[in-house]
């Protein structure tokens, strides 16, 4: 089964400030300038998800109240809302269409109280017939997705999100340290249980767990195999085997080639991920592993719909206009048009994308 986004409304959200309609595809790219709104449109996903675990709260303190939230601060936008699709394929035979909109107001101590939410469920065989939003919140803190049966696609969806980012690989960083071995269920936002992920693919799924492993020797062809001993607290941590025969610890991968065992776990697992969402993957790769990482990013786009940011010209090369969102600044919010491959036809028979990208054939460049 695929639960899939076909497309999304926003405003009032950060640099967001009327977004209508962005439709969705299987893969979603990216690209633009630096502060031009990438990253805002990923974390509305991440403001979503907490909606569905019901904390709304707990993200907005977080991120330092809601006015970091809204957009231009509480004195431009009164209320953060949305209107989200989505379709459903259960089998041949069945396929649902769904949907979910939330409006949010500021309240006197800064954080974030549901002015309405409204969900909605039926079958495509009902297409023609008139949307049921159904109401269920008015004044509420938290989401009541869960007292409602007919929203339960929406918040199942909308629950099993995740964005991920692997980018702290400092001395302390989660993913250098041990983790308890029934704690490899999913691989987590940051990474901080890939051991125990790998160990529990390793003795589950080892067909899976060895193309892992040769994947990441193609990069870093030194390394071995993973060497997975829990300790005395039932917890294993990342050693290796180098070509030599030594055990070495993960403090001695380098940064990239940890950031690059993260990503390829992630997109070669064998789990169900409907929705992945990746804010610049690349940082720290060599132009190798960015290659071979959008290899993977293209299959994974198979069977889950991805959603991610770049600003590399390399990993750019490897898509089509059509799986390119682009994000551009324009009188001080975030504006985001989807590519398609007819209008840019002349360009891609004489230029790579990435060359007419940095052309600003299609905009996503600085501008003054």
């Amino acid at each position: 089964m695929h639960n899939t986004i076909e497309n999304i409304s926003i405003s009032g959200y950060k640099s967001i400030r009327n977004l209508e309609n962005l439709q969705f595809s299987q893969l979603n790219v990216l690209v633009g300038a630096n502060g031009s709104g990438k990253s805002n449109l990923i974390s509305f996903f991440e403001m979503l998800n907490s909606i569905a675990k019901l904390s709304l709260g707990s993200y907005v303190s977080h991120k330092g109240g809601a006015d970091v939230l809204l957009h231009s601060g509480s004195e431009t936008a009164e209320q953060i809302s949305c209107e989200i699709q989505f379709e459903s394929n259960e089998d041949s035979a069945r396929t649902y269409c769904y949907g979910y909109k939330m409006s949010l107001n500021q309240s006197e101590t800064n954080t974030l109280y549901f002015n309405d939410e409204y969900a909605f469920c039926q079958s495509n065989n009902m297409a023609s017939a008139p949307t049921d939003w159904r109401k269920m919140n008015n004044s509420s803190t938290e989401s009541r997705l869960y007292h409602d049966e007919s929203s339960v696609k929406v918040l199942s969806t909308m629950n099993a999100w995740r964005l991920f980012h692997f980018h702290d690989t400092s001395f302390r960083a989660k993913m250098k340290m041990p983790s308890d071995v029934n704690d490899g269920l999913f691989l987590k936002a940051n990474g901080e249980n890939i051991a125990s992920f790998l160990f529990q693919l390793e003795r589950d799924f080892n067909t899976v767990y060895l193309q892992i492993c040769d994947t990441v020797r193609l990069v870093a062809p030194f390394f071995t195999r993973f060497e997975f001993e829990p300790d005395h607290k039932n917890r294993v941590i990342l050693k290796w085997r180098d070509e030599y025969g030594n055990i070495m610890m993960p403090s001695q991968f380098s940064d990239g080639t940890l950031r690059f065992i993260c990503l390829v776990s992630l997109l070669l697992q064998p789990y169900d991920a409907n929705f992945i969402c990746m804010d610049e993957p690349e940082l720290g790769l060599h132009p190798y592993a960015v290659e071979i990482l959008a290899a993977l990013i293209k299959e994974r786009s198979f069977k889950s719909q991805l959603l991610i940011s770049t600003q590399s010209p390399t990993l750019l090369d490897f898509f089509e206009p059509d799986d390119i969102i682009v994000s551009e600044r324009q009188n001080g919010e975030s504006v985001f048009k989807r590519l398609d491959n007819n209008s840019l036809k002349y360009w891609m028979e004489e230029f790579t994308t990435s060359e007419a990208w940095r052309s600003n054939a299609f905009g996503g460049v600085p501008t003054i």
